[in-house]
C-alpha cells in the first residue's frame, strides 16, 4: 500500500483531520474546523473550499459526491445545534458545487446527523438520520446529488439489542454494520430501495467490551464468493 503525504498548511498534533469519502480518485478531507480540502493523489494537487460560513459553534457533518449529469462534485454540510430554550435541535444544510465554487444554503430535513460521515452510493449521499435526539430511533435518509432533495430509504429488520449501528458501502452497495454485545452483523441492499433486498452478509462474534476501548470495525473482503473478517 503507497501512502502519499497531505500539505496541510495547518499540521497540529492536536488537530482532527476527517476522510469524508472519496470519488473517481478524489479524496475530501476536512481540517477542523470546517476547513475542507478537496486532494487528488495522484497528481497531488488540492482545492481548499471557501469557508462556508456556518457557525463554527454547530456541530458539523459532511459528505462527498460526484454528480454525473452535471459533472459537478459536491460536499454537503449538515450542522445543528440544540436550542438552549427549548431543547429542540435547530439545523442547517449547505451544499458546495465544484462547478461555482460555491457555497448555497438549502432546507434541511427534520433531525440531525452525528458521528459519521455521509455514504456516497446510488447518486445520492446516506446519513444516519435522528428525529428527536434518541439513538436508538434513527433512519437512514439520502440525499440526492443531481437532484438536492432528500428522500429516506429503508433500514434493514435487526434484531432487538443493537448497540450501534454504521452506514458502510461495499462493491457499489448501500450496507449498515450492526454491533450488539456479543456479535456483529453486517447486511447489504442487494437492490437500492427495495427494502426486502436487505440480505444478512455475516455475523462475527465479537467484545463489546473490547470495542469500547479500542476504535474497531469489522472489514470483509470477499474472495472467491467468501467473506473474511478483520479487526482493523
Amino acid at each position: 500500500m503507497d501512502t502519499v503525504p497531505i500539505y496541510n498548511p495547518l499540521s497540529n498534533p492536536q488537530r482532527l483531520v476527517r476522510i469524508v469519502g472519496s470519488c473517481n480518485g478524489l479524496i475530501c478531507v476536512v481540517l477542523e474546523p470546517g476547513i475542507v480540502t478537496i486532494f487528488n493523489p495522484t497528481t497531488r494537487k488540492s482545492r481548499k473550499l471557501p469557508i462556508s460560513g456556518t457557525n463554527n459553534s454547530h456541530a458539523k457533518e459532511y459528505g462527498f459526491g460526484y454528480d454525473e449529469y452535471n459533472d459537478d462534485y459536491k460536499v454537503v454540510e449538515f450542522s445543528w445545534t440544540t436550542l438552549t430554550i427549548s431543547a429542540e435541535f435547530e439545523n442547517e444544510v449547505k451544499v458546495y458545487s465544484s462547478k461555482t465554487n460555491s457555497w448555497r444554503t438549502i432546507n434541511g430535513p427534520a433531525g440531525f446527523v452525528v458521528s459519521a460521515c455521509g455514504v456516497f452510493v446510488n447518486r445520492a449521499i446516506h446519513w444516519k438520520l435522528y428525529p428527536n435526539g434518541n439513538p436508538m430511533d434513527w433512519s437512514i435518509i439520502a440525499f440526492n446529488v443531481t437532484t438536492d432533495r432528500y428522500k429516506m430509504v429503508a433500514k434493514p429488520k435487526y434484531e432487538t439489542g443493537l448497540v450501534n449501528s454504521l452506514l458502510v458501502v461495499s462493491a457499489g452497495q448501500l450496507c449498515v454494520s450492526c454491533l450488539y454485545f456479543t456479535h456483529e452483523d453486517i447486511w447489504e441492499m442487494k437492490e437500492y430501495e427495495v427494502e426486502e433486498s436487505w440480505t444478512k452478509l455475516v455475523k462475527v462474534p465479537t467484545s463489546l467490551e473490547l470495542k469500547m476501548h479500542i476504535n474497531t470495525r469489522s472489514f470483509f473482503v470477499s474472495e472467491n464468493g467468501t467473506f473474511k473478517a478483520k479487526e482493523i
